[in-house]
């Protein structure tokens, strides 16, 4: 497995599958919580596209460890705001059906 950029574009070589890809677009390598999927690659080996499952071996073997990570964080990140809002809008009295 190798990366190499090529015209401002990274080109990733896998010699086990003997496949070449690359990213749909380059801003995707800068997201921190982008889980790379199936629609995110382009494979340029022309002959390889009629195996319909190659984008799916391509994500488990380059990008599986990745995405379970970056799904962990957002969760967690995502439940710290639920927590977060749950306790302000709890610690905030609105007044109805309160007697004072």
């Amino acid at each position: 497995m190798s990366a190499t950029k090529i015209n401002l574009a990274w080109t990733y070589y896998d010699e086990k599958l003997d496949i070449t890809f690359t990213l749909v677009d380059e801003k995707l390598h800068d997201y921190e919580t982008l889980i790379i999927a199936e629609k995110h690659l382009v494979v340029t080996n022309k002959d390889l596209l009629i195996d319909p499952d190659v984008k799916g071996k391509i994500i488990k073997r380059w990008f599986l460890e990745e995405n379970e990570a970056i799904k962990l964080r957002n969760k967690v990140k995502r439940k710290g705001k639920l927590r977060a809002y749950k306790n302000s809008v709890k610690n905030t009295s609105i007044g109805f059906g309160v007697k004072q």
